[in-house]
């Protein structure tokens, strides 16, 4: 009987996280960044290495102008053993975005050498 229980309480949450998955991507579809955000922040807490939810939760910050948020988000990232070239990439951009040509540049080079 215990195990009839998890097993419906499992599948219970399931549809949960794709409606949370759809309303965080549709919510930012159609620009509602404030909405989008709080979707898109626990699908990274609950799914950190989901490469898309991290780009959506990064469109969020960096649309509402909360760039050192993403930029401490991306550097969490760059120090776990997961990271990418992408992510240096990414954190170019957000340096683009907040006029720091240099800084943008060094991050494009590091993706550059993670590369090689």
């Amino acid at each position: 009987m215990k195990s009839i229980c998890l097993i419906l309480i499992f599948l219970w949450g399931i549809p949960v996280l794709g409606q949370a998955d759809f309303l965080a991507k549709q919510y930012l579809n159609d620009g509602e960044y404030e909405k989008a955000l709080v979707f898109f922040e626990g699908l990274v807490k609950d799914n950190p290495t989901r490469p898309d939810y991290l780009e959506g939760l990064l469109a969020c910050y960096q649309q509402l102008e909360r760039y050192q948020e993403a930029e401490a988000l991306l550097l969490d990232k760059i120090d776990s053993r997961n990271t990418s070239p992408t992510i240096f990439i990414e954190l170019g951009y957000n340096y683009r975005l907040q006029d720091f040509p240099d800084k943008a540049n060094e991050s494009y080079e590091k993706a550059l050498n993670f590369i090689e």
